[in-house]
């Protein structure tokens, strides 16, 4: 028997060292995976504007910095109009408000939707001048946006103030539409009478996982 057992604990250690060996020949093989990996894309759209002066209408009118309830102007006069064109591409849309005058006032908004095949975040909306000079970068999520002032004729005076009604950060899902984004707007006193008054905003968004909130409001050439 003592005979035996020495020559079977031998073959064991063969065994254990055979099946070492192999296991450790896998670690070092290189192993193919065929397939198709889909990667999605991150697209959005203008795809509706709202303005509240387009058709034959009383003018409104509100007092400076939106104090108080909009209201409709004495003798019910139509003065004043808007309209909104969005560009072909859907990343901007420009209004304009037509023979205006000191405290017309007017509501606007937009939607968009969601063009490509990941979820999406409303990031941010900047404001441009008449002459496509970045204005204001609107990018506070929680609060509404503190009313600011827009030099759209280019004479280094405002012209209209702008009050951002909605918070920022919505999720939208592939193929889906926004919630209504809007702000009014105020002409000021120190705007030219019966000018044509122009801006432009424009709409960015991210990938769902990649908003970076809270992002704090923040204006062009301010630290």
């Amino acid at each position: 028997m003592t005979n035996m057992k020495l020559v079977l604990i031998p073959a064991a250690l063969v065994v254990a060292l055979f099946a070492f060996s192999a296991t450790y020949g896998l670690w070092f093989q290189t192993l193919y995976v065929d397939g198709t990996v889909n990667t999605g894309y991150l697209e959005w759209k203008i795809v509706d504007q709202f303005t509240s002066d387009a058709g034959k209408q009383p003018d409104r009118s509100i007092l400076p910095g939106f104090e108080g309830d909009s209201f409709i102007v004495p003798e019910r006069k139509d003065v004043g109009w808007t309209d909104c064109v969005i560009a072909p591409d859907g990343m901007s849309a420009t209004f304009t408000m037509y023979n205006t005058y000191p405290c017309y006032m007017a509501m606007f908004s937009v939607y968009f939707r969601n063009t490509g095949t990941v979820p999406i975040h409303l990031e941010y909306i900047e404001f441009y001048d008449g002459q496509g000079n970045l204005i204001v970068n609107y990018t506070y999520p929680n609060t509404k946006l503190k009313d600011f002032a827009v030099d759209c004729t280019g004479d280094g005076l405002p012209d209209i103030e702008i009050l951002w009604l909605e918070p920022l950060g919505e999720q939208i899902d592939p193929g889906e539409r926004s919630n209504e984004y809007s702000w009014w707007v105020h002409v000021l006193q120190t705007a030219p009478e019966g000018a044509t008054l122009q801006y432009t905003i424009k709409l960015y968004a991210v990938q769902w996982n990649e908003s970076e909130w809270p992002i704090q409001y923040t204006q062009p050439g301010t630290t």
